[in-house]
């Protein structure tokens, strides 16, 4: 992944957790609110098609994250 964001100029953040406090939530916020953080989601799948998004994922192409949506 490290190679990818070399390659295209961009920065990815991968691993980091937001911490629970609230002071954390309010700078997650306002990062969004500024367009400086966004989340990538390439395709998203019913839970009922959860083996089919595995099966994405593990072929390599996706380039975001790949949701799984539980209604």
């Amino acid at each position: 992944m490290r190679r990818a964001a070399m390659t295209s100029g961009k920065r990815i953040v991968c691993g980091e957790h937001p911490g629970e406090s609230a002071e954390d939530l309010v700078f997650l916020r306002d990062l969004i609110e500024m367009g400086a953080l966004r989340s990538v989601i390439d395709r998203s799948y019913p839970l009922e098609e959860m083996v089919e998004a595995h099966r994405y994922v593990d072929r390599g192409h996706k380039n975001g994250n790949v949701v799984i949506t539980i209604a």
